[in-house]
C-alpha cells in the first residue's frame, strides 16, 4: 500500500521552533514577550491574522511582523523540531511493506532538510511541500500533486493518508484517498477512520490491507 503522513501531525511538532520565531519577531516590533503560552493562538489562527487581533497591527504591520518570523524560522526555527514519542518505532514497521511519502505546508526544501536532521528520510520514497514561486502553494495543491503521481504508477492502488488534520482527511474522500483521522474530535471532519493511538493505526491498516 502506499501511505501519505502529514509531517506537521504525524512526525514532527514543529512548535519549539515556530514559537522562538514568534518571539524574535514580537521583539523586533518592539514587544518583548516571554510567555511560550501566549504565542499558541498565532499557530492555530494564522500569523498575520493573529497579529492584528491580539496587538491590534494595521495588516502592513502584521505582515512585517510576518516578514520577521518567517526570516528566523526559515534560518533556524525549522532546525528546533522535535519528534514525536514513538514514531522512529511506527515508521521503521511501516516501511517496510509500505510505499510511504510525506506531505507539508512547509517549503519543500525544508521538508527534506527536517527528514535528513532527524535521520528519518530513509523511510520515505518521496515528499512534497509548497514551493514559493510555482504550484504546488497550498496544502490542496500539494496533496494533489502527490496523487497524480502516484496514480500514475499503478492503477486502482489503495493511497491511505493518515493526518491529524481535518482539511487533509476531507481532501482525502475528494480524491478517493483512504483517510486515517488523528487529531482532536472535529465535527467538521468527515473521515473514515479514527485513531487516538499508534497502535490503533496499526490495527486499522492491518484491517484495510485484507478487505
Amino acid at each position: 500500500m502506499k501511505i501519505i503522513l502529514n509531517l506537521e501531525n504525524n512526525i514532527i511538532d514543529p512548535t519549539r521552533g515556530m514559537v522562538k520565531g514568534l518571539k524574535i519577531a514580537s521583539s523586533m516590533m518592539g514587544r518583548e514577550i516571554t510567555d511560550d503560552k501566549f504565542f499558541l493562538p498565532f499557530l492555530e489562527k494564522g500569523i498575520v491574522k493573529t497579529a492584528m487581533e491580539i496587538f491590534n497591527m494595521k495588516e502592513i504591520e502584521a505582515r512585517a511582523f510576518n516578514k520577521w518570523y518567517v526570516d528566523f524560522y526559515n534560518r533556524v526555527g525549522k532546525k528546533e523540531t522535535d519528534i514525536y514519542h514513538g514514531i522512529g518505532e511506527f515508521l521503521e514497521k511501516l516501511y517496510k511493506d509500505n510505499d510511504l511519502y510525506v506531505i507539508s505546508n512547509l517549503l519543500n526544501l525544508h521538508v527534506g532538510q527536517i527528514l535528513k536532521m532527524q535521520n528519518l528520510e530513509k523511510y520515505f520514497k518521496g515528499y512534497q511541500g509548497i514551493n514559493l514561486n510555482k504550484s504546488p502553494q497550498n496544502k490542496f495543491e500539494v496533496l494533489t500533486s502527490l496523487i497524480y503521481e502516484l496514480s500514475k504508477e499503478e492503477e486502482n492502488q489503495k493511497i491511505i493518508i493518515i493526518s491529524g488534520d481535518g482539511e487533509d482527511i476531507n481532501l482525502s474522500s475528494e480524491l478517493n484517498l483512504i483517510g486515517i483521522f488523528t487529531g482532536e474530535a472535529d465535527k467538521t471532519c468527515s473521515y473514515m477512520y479514527k485513531a487516538e493511538e499508534l497502535s490503533e493505526i496499526e490495527e486499522i491498516l492491518e484491517k484495510i490491507k485484507n478487505e
